[in-house]
């Protein structure tokens, strides 16, 4: 699905919040961002807020792990072959 936040682009929103993510700028320096897009600084938070929760929300509904069990259901036979002495 895609929605924006703003009078920007899709792909302009999401490479404004990846600057942000990827250390390209700070969040004491919003306003440099906002006067790179050409919109407001409360315009930027908004969209940096939204796509943050978005990658929150897809973070929460994949497990950080699997089981000890889910992990031998996936291995295949190359693999068990390949690493079984490790």
């Amino acid at each position: 699905m895609i929605e924006t936040s703003s009078e920007l682009t899709w792909l302009e929103e999401w490479f404004l919040f990846f600057e942000l993510i990827q250390g390209s700028c700070d969040l004491g320096n919003i306003s440099y961002l906002a006067g790179t897009y050409e919109t407001t600084r409360r315009t930027a938070t908004k969209i940096i807020t939204t796509k943050l929760k978005i990658c929150i929300d897809s973070m929460a509904q994949w497990p950080r792990f699997l089981t000890e069990e889910e992990d031998k259901d996936f291995q295949t036979i190359e693999w068990k072959g390949e690493y079984s002495n490790k």
